[in-house]
């Protein structure tokens, strides 16, 4: 049966569906385009007006208190970015022997080790700038972190630090 001409019904179909469907991506689109999601203050925007001193703001509910997480508690101390990163993977168990660059995208590299017969994660190293040479090795034992640190970023690790909850203690 040839329909407009020499057209076959089954290419018909086939056009007509192709231009629905892109006619339907094309008004996806357009409502994105007239609805665009709101997007975060910029540090650089204004600071807003302060309200009228005869306004009283709206009485809003407090949030909920979060639940305690049942990980390792949490370090309070000061920590860099790379460091609390780091403290993530104590008592965590990362299925594997080794995870390569968990920290892809960041200025740091972090190698993590889980040794045969451990549960968690037991080592790991950091590399602060993506040289190629570790600056730190981390050890974790129970509720203990002993850190070695290369301040010559050579790989000789001078320094041995504990973590005692709250900050890093020469060892």
């Amino acid at each position: 049966m040839a329909l407009a001409g020499d057209m076959k019904l089954k290419t018909f179909i086939g056009i007509a569906v192709v231009v629905v469907f892109g006619l339907g991506a094309l008004s996806a689109g357009a409502v994105v385009m007239l609805w665009p999601e709101p997007s975060e203050p910029s540090a650089e925007a204004p600071a807003p007006s302060p309200a009228p001193a005869d306004a009283r703001p709206s009485p809003t509910p407090s949030p909920a208190p979060a639940a305690p997480s049942p990980a390792p508690a949490a370090p309070t101390g000061k920590l860099t970015a790379a460091q609390s990163a780091a403290m993530g993977y104590a008592g965590k168990n990362i299925g594997t022997k080794k995870q390569k660059d968990v920290s892809k995208g960041k200025p740091y590299k972090i190698n993590v080790y889980q040794d045969e017969g451990k549960s968690t994660a037991n080592r790991l190293k950091i590399d602060l700038d993506r040289d190629d040479k570790w600056d730190e090795k981390w050890t974790f034992d129970g509720d203990s972190v002993q850190r070695k640190v290369s301040p010559s970023d050579d790989e000789n690790y001078s320094e041995v630090y504990l973590w005692n909850g709250s900050d890093w203690a020469p060892e």
